[in-house]
């Protein structure tokens, strides 16, 4: 048997041929032969099965994450937060205002009158807790602000925090169909826009790729790096920058896979004798 070739009946199961397609697109680069001339419909096919599969293994790290994270995250918010309550969607508290907390470390800021309009400028990262909302802002990541409309009325303490951990771990399976639709959608428009960009290059080079075969080409490149960006972050191993570790591999993938492909459409050259 030939390295990296698995034959299978043309009846044979669809998750079957799902599977083969995955084992072609890590196993080689003239493996990518195989899966040169498929058909859109079995191209797409696959990545949406292979994109579900990854948005479990997402929302599984996700829910490990948060059963480990949630204590340490409850200790500090409960060691550096000011005492406040939640009353009808807002907060209270006895304290003067604004009261500043941990400014050495991350700093916490409580202005329920909003005297303070940019506290941004003040400090490189930190958390705001306004009457209706609080903001979180980092030095390198985004910001984002969380009302308090939903929470529910207490004394926000340790029990009252795990509560609201609980909560959010319970929510997480639920971001199934978003986290899916983002990773397939993610993939095309990766493969799309690399298969336009190899498309200008192709008019000068014989023979040529036509857009099908690009577009296959480009898309299956992209299952190497995601199994491995999966693995890394699965086994905790985040000291890596995994944006640069995919990359490189999904860039590696296609252009070797392109490669090897080429050569195999390339014709034989016709021999040619010297006299000597």
């Amino acid at each position: 048997m030939e390295r990296g070739r698995l034959r299978l009946s043309p009846k044979a199961p669809i998750p079957v041929k799902y599977l083969r397609y995955l084992w072609l697109s890590c196993s080689g680069f003239r493996t990518y032969l195989e899966l040169l001339n498929l058909p859109l419909r079995a191209t797409f096919g696959y990545w949406a099965c292979f994109s579900g599969a990854l948005a479990v293994v997402a929302i599984v790290y996700c829910m490990v994450w948060s059963r480990m994270a949630s204590p340490l995250i409850v200790r500090k918010a409960t060691e550096y937060l000011p005492p406040f309550t939640v009353e009808n969607g807002q907060i209270h508290s006895s304290l003067p205002q604004p009261h500043f907390s941990n400014t050495n470390d991350f700093p916490v800021i409580m202005d329920l009158e909003g005297s303070l309009n940019e506290p941004e400028k003040m400090f490189a990262q930190g958390l705001i807790l306004r009457k209706k909302e609080l903001r979180v802002w980092t030095r390198d990541g985004p910001r984002f602000a969380v009302p308090f409309e939903r929470w529910p009325d207490g004394t926000v303490d340790g029990p009252y925090l795990e509560q609201i951990t609980q909560q959010l771990s319970q929510t997480i399976p639920f971001l199934f169909p978003i986290i899916w639709l983002s990773f397939m959608l993610l993939g095309l428009l990766q493969a799309f826009i690399f298969t336009v960009l190899a498309g200008l290059l192709e008019r000068s080079i014989d023979p040529c790729f036509n857009f099908s075969q690009l577009f296959n080409i480009c898309l299956f490149s992209i299952t190497p790096g995601a199994i491995i960006v999966a693995t890394y972050m699965s086994c905790q191993l985040l000291q890596f920058r995994l944006d640069l570790l995919y990359f490189a591999c999904y860039c590696f993938f296609l252009v070797m896979a392109s490669g090897a492909c080429r050569m195999k459409l390339r014709p034989p050259k016709d021999e040619v004798f010297l006299d000597e």
